[in-house]
């Protein structure tokens, strides 16, 4: 179950994205968007496994107390009196609608508001919510919405287009979105942060599980910006077909980028790192990479050696590399390979660079 709810919530993102894409491009014109295969199936299963997945932290908080109470009153007290459960009941009920809405091809308005209404039942139940109600459920839910707006289109121009006719006058528009869309989630990201960990503890967080994946998921973000940068920009002047293949390689740097964040919201929100320390205890690989244990009062600092610098300069030629494979047209996937690398190296030199007073 531990392993089951990461994956399941970062499955979740891209089922949410590919359904939320699906009601933006509705709204574009024929003439502004490549030509999609139609996938009605594929909207209908997004729907009922989002019920699905979404009741996998219910289970598990109602299998960490049935045999206290018994199932049936576990049950009704989770569904009723937990957060997580009433969030639950509250995206399922509106995930039911929206799937008779899409079964009968209803108003692309409802479809909106409905998945809009299941973001914020999402957003409900969010650590941040826990922290400041208002303020974090809030902020959760409109960083889950931009970045969902903008992988949803993406995710549907890369896998679904059936030529790729009107790339160009696709991206002219996709473009200023994706910007709208990702200074919207770096905002509402930096809000949601802030109330888990104080900013300036973030470095003294790295130790802790929340800590190590926070920093892979940023880390994981500036290949996606030097993919969305190419594609956006750059891309233009490219074949059809080299446009798409590059659209899915940024599409699957996403889907990591996604996977991240459902293994960040199953960890324990640093509020106090002395304490999480003390409480949850170190990263695994956080002690294993440094060959010590971590204790709590340790205060960590950035002090770079020959070896961290060499791999975080390794770090800005995987990055360069991706650019180089884009201008001589190379295969797109393997810059994901280099993005991957990128990803690693610069991990490693900012570990190696940690030293521990």
């Amino acid at each position: 179950m531990n392993i089951l709810i990461p994956i399941g919530e970062g499955i979740t993102y891209i089922l949410f994205s590919f359904l939320i894409g699906h009601v933006v491009l509705q709204l574009v014109p024929a003439s502004k968007k490549p030509e999609m295969v139609g996938h009605k199936r594929f909207l209908l299963l997004s729907v009922l496994l989002i019920i699905g997945l979404t009741f996998l932290p219910v289970l598990k908080v109602i299998l960490s107390f049935y045999q206290a109470a018994g199932i049936s009153q576990t049950v009704q007290s989770v569904l009723l009196d937990f957060q997580i459960g009433q969030s639950w009941m509250m995206t399922a009920a509106a995930a039911i609608v929206l799937w008779l809405i899409l079964y009968l091809d209803g108003p692309k308005f409802i479809q909106g508001m409905l998945l809009l209404f299941m973001i914020f039942a999402l957003g409900y139940a969010s650590h941040a919510a826990s922290l400041s109600f208002w303020a974090g459920m809030a902020s959760h839910s409109i960083h889950f919405l931009a970045v969902a707006l903008w992988a949803g289109v993406l995710l549907h121009a890369a896998w679904f287009a059936v030529h790729p006719v009107n790339m160009q006058p696709f991206l002219k528009w996709f473009t200023p979105f994706a910007v709208a869309c990702f200074a919207v989630l770096i905002a509402a990201g930096l809000f949601v942060m802030n109330l888990m960990v104080d900013l300036r503890d973030y470095v003294q967080a790295w130790p802790l599980s929340y800590g190590q994946v926070i920093l892979l998921k940023h880390l994981s973000i500036i290949p996606l910006l030097v993919f969305a940068f190419l594609n956006g920009f750059i891309t233009r002047k490219a074949g059809g077909k080299e446009m798409l293949s590059w659209l899915r390689a940024e599409s699957l740097i996403v889907g990591a980028v996604f996977f991240l964040t459902g293994f960040l919201g199953t960890q324990a929100p640093p509020h106090d790192v002395n304490m999480t320390l003390r409480s949850e205890g170190a990263a695994p690989l956080f002690e294993w990479i440094k060959g010590f244990t971590m204790e709590p009062q340790a205060i960590l600092s950035l002090d770079f050696s020959i070896e961290g610098i060499l791999l975080l300069f390794m770090a800005g030629l995987f990055l360069l590399m991706i650019v180089l494979t884009f201008m001589k047209k190379r295969n797109a996937y393997a810059a994901v390979v280099l993005a991957l690398l990128f990803i690693v190296s610069a991990y490693l030199g900012l570990m190696s660079g940690v030293s521990v007073s």
